[in-house]
């Protein structure tokens, strides 16, 4: 009886070795998936430091990096990212916005929200994604620091001397947005004159409305439609190469971008940079 007892206490239970078993492969997946996520946001944070301070740029703050509810361990069997989402922070510097002290000078990019979905990690060296959706953050010094770069970098080409000799004395000292209307209220050289500016979606591009406004005679057909033009498309086209604009809106800060990408190659995507 003894013998039986002690050979009975022997025998393992088989369910229990099982569920031992799958607990410890989850856990190891799970630690895993952890490590593997936590690996790839900081190299996507490195990379994005290393570029930025390439280019002169301060980064004071990392990249915030979220691989959704798919595993990302299971893309390296299939090959494919279901998706990720970036958060990259400002790293603009700009000094004399106004053009008071001569020509401003743009250094860093806007924060943006970056989305990519079904990346194509096949070919590791240069992912693809299906789309890609980035929403930049254009602050109203960047803009009026554009306008007075490109204005002045176009003086002499208007075909009107008049026009010539006024733009080349005339800036745009602020930009007041005003969310509820959608506007942006322009003063040029501290309230010589104002004109209020409507961003808005044509062709797959960015444009703008000039509502009113004059300076010294000259209409908004002339000067204030080229500083409108430059400050409102400019920033867009230096941070949307490839991409089509999907909107646009009028923020507290300044203007938010929605930019559009279909199978773009992670090699290409500039619209995190500036410049």
């Amino acid at each position: 009886m003894n013998a039986k007892r002690k050979r009975t206490k022997k025998r393992g239970n088989p369910l229990g070795v099982i569920v031992g078993v799958v607990l410890v492969v989850a856990l190891v997946l799970v630690v895993g998936e952890i490590a593997l996520r936590m690996f790839l946001g900081k190299e996507i944070s490195d990379g994005f430091r290393e570029a930025e301070q390439s280019r002169g740029a301060v980064v004071s703050e990392d990249v915030q990096t979220s691989f959704g509810s798919n595993p990302v361990l299971l893309a390296l069997l299939t090959s494919e990212l279901g998706g990720m989402n970036l958060k990259t922070p400002s790293t603009l510097q700009i000094t004399d916005p106004r053009a008071e002290n001569g020509a401003p000078q743009i250094i860093g990019s806007p924060a943006a929200d970056v989305t990519l979905t079904d990346v194509d990690i096949s070919n590791t060296s240069d992912p693809v994604a299906s789309r890609v959706e980035v929403v930049a953050e254009l602050p109203s010094d960047l803009m009026i620091a554009e306008a007075n770069i490109r204005v002045s970098d176009a003086t002499g080409g208007s075909g009107n001397i008049f026009e010539d000799l006024v733009s080349s004395a005339v800036r745009l000292t602020a930009l007041t947005p005003h969310p509820d209307r959608g506007v942006l209220t322009a003063e040029f050289s501290g309230g010589l004159a104002t004109a209020d500016l409507r961003p808005v979606v044509r062709d797959g591009g960015i444009a703008v409305e000039v509502e009113g406004g004059s300076v010294l005679g000259v209409q908004a057909d002339g000067l204030i439609s080229r500083f409108a033009d430059a400050a409102v498309t400019g920033p867009a086209q230096q941070i949307g190469h490839g991409f089509t604009v999907a909107g646009v809106e009028v923020t507290d800060g300044g203007m938010a971008i929605t930019l559009d990408g279909r199978d773009i190659a992670l090699s290409s995507v500039s619209a995190i940079e500036y410049r």
